[in-house]
């Protein structure tokens, strides 16, 4: 898996939402954020290592996977074996 996330750092394969509240947030967000939104990022690929699944990390930085999710999602980890 490749990530690419704010920075342009090679982390994992994401679909990132591009629409205007995603990059207020992304602008606005604090340094504690930023972390939280990595560590989800990395959990949410260890996740759909495990369970062989897409995964989405939503706005509250909950990782759940994409098939149950019913929110819009800060980012998407794409499972790929």
């Amino acid at each position: 898996m490749k990530w690419w996330i704010c920075g342009g750092k090679p982390m994992a394969e994401t679909d990132t939402q591009i629409g205007e509240n995603f990059m207020q947030r992304l602008v606005h967000a604090s340094d504690e954020d930023l972390e939280n939104w990595v560590i989800a990022i990395q959990a949410a690929q260890t996740m759909a290592t495990r369970h062989q699944e897409d995964m989405a990390v939503l706005s509250n930085f909950r990782v759940v996977k994409l098939e149950n999710n019913d929110e819009p999602p800060l980012e998407i980890v794409r499972y790929s074996p």
